[in-house]
C-alpha cells in the first residue's frame, strides 16, 4: 500500500482551510485532461508556433519512415550508412520538437496554477478587508 504523495496531502490541507465558497472555486479549477491541455495550446498566443511544431513533427515523421524504409532496402554499405544517419537525424529532430512541446504544456499548466493562486489570494484579501471593516 503506497502512502499519499506530499502534494496531495498539501492539496487536502488547503481545501480544508477554505470555506465552502472557496472550496467550490477550487473544485472548478481542477486539472484538465491531457486532450484539453493540447487543445488549449492551439488557443493561446503562440498557437502559430505550436502549429509550426506539429507540422514539423509530421514532416520529420515522414522523413523518418522514408529513411527507415530505404535503410531496409539498401544493399550498398554507403547507402546503409546514409539512410541510417537520416533515421538518426529524424529521430533527434522529432525528439527535440516533442520536448519543446511538452515544455509548452508544462508552462501552460504552471501559468494556470499561478492564476488560480492569485484568484484565491484576492478572495482571501477581500474577505479579510470585509471582516476588518466590521
Amino acid at each position: 500500500m503506497s502512502s499519499p504523495s506530499p502534494t496531495s496531502a498539501l492539496d487536502e490541507k488547503i481545501r480544508a482551510a477554505f470555506h465552502a465558497e472557496e472550496a467550490d472555486l477550487l473544485a472548478s479549477a481542477d486539472e484538465q485532461p491531457l486532450s484539453e491541455q493540447v487543445l488549449a495550446t492551439f488557443r493561446g498566443r503562440s498557437r502559430w508556433l505550436v502549429g509550426i511544431v506539429w507540422t514539423a513533427v509530421t514532416v520529420w515523421s515522414v522523413v523518418l519512415f522514408t529513411c527507415g524504409y530505404q535503410f531496409y532496402l539498401a544493399t550498398e554499405p554507403k547507402a546503409v550508412v546514409g539512410w541510417g544517419v537520416g533515421v538518426l537525424f529524424a529521430v533527434v529532430a522529432i525528439s527535440m520538437l516533442k520536448i519543446w512541446y511538452w515544455m509548452e504544456l508544462n508552462r501552460n499548466a504552471v501559468t494556470r496554477e499561478v492564476k488560480r493562486v492569485e484568484l484565491l489570494l484576492a478572495t482571501l484579501v477581500s474577505e479579510r478587508d470585509s471582516n476588518a471593516g466590521e
